[in-house]
């Protein structure tokens, strides 16, 4: 199972190679040869088997609970996108659903291929930190927030005190000078004894 996982991406034929020259190498006479085949045919069934069995397992969308999670709000936010496209501010893990979902930009995904993209992710990671008022006031390429609670920085254990996120997240304050909330979950959950939200889009008032 090791080596079908490891060299899938060749191809099947690949997989079977070596086990079809060790069968080949062996030979055997006509009767052994039937008794061969068959035992091979057995053994390559029973391979299988496990890989069968997980490839038609039910997983949730994307194989990600926690886009099953998210998905209602990004398709809220496609179209809220649709009628006025911007820039969305988002964790860097979030960035290819948004992209996907909606006519918004992100400032990072986790595509990080070049010193450019770990510059943006860095930015994200940086204004997120922030007080909510700074992240309004630095955050000047942003016409949207999405704040998310299973981004990846997000340490939960100190959550009250983490960062900007967690005060955009705290499901006991609606109001927050400077932006307007368009969406959230009507569900809480309790972090610490807290309720919060998992996640939440906010628009920037300065933004047209």
């Amino acid at each position: 199972m090791l080596f079908q996982y490891r060299f899938h991406y060749y191809g099947s034929f690949f997989v079977y190679l070596v086990l079809f020259l060790f069968f080949v190498n062996l030979n055997p006479g006509i009767q052994k040869r039937k008794i061969y085949s068959v035992a091979f045919a057995v053994i390559m069934l029973l391979a299988y088997l496990p890989g069968i069995s997980y490839s038609m397992a039910k997983r949730p969308l994307a194989w990600s609970t926690e886009h099953v999670m998210f998905r209602p709000l990004f398709l809220a936010l496609g179209e809220i996108c649709e009628r006025n496209p911007g820039t969305v501010l988002a964790d860097p893990f979030d960035g290819h659903y948004i992209t996907f979902y909606t006519d918004c930009s992100v400032k990072a995904n986790n595509f990080l291929i070049s010193p450019l993209h770990l510059e943006k992710a860095r930015r994200v990671n940086y204004l997120f930190s922030l007080p909510v008022d700074k992240l309004i006031e630095e955050a000047v390429e942003a016409d949207y927030i999405f704040a998310s609670l299973y981004a990846r920085d997000l340490v939960l254990d100190g959550f009250e005190n983490a960062d900007g996120r967690a005060t955009l997240l705290d499901a006991n304050q609606q109001d927050y000078p400077g932006m307007s909330l368009l969406l959230e979950p009507q569900q809480n959950i309790l972090v610490g004894g807290k309720p919060v939200k998992v996640g939440r889009l906010f628009k920037l008032d300065t933004r047209q």
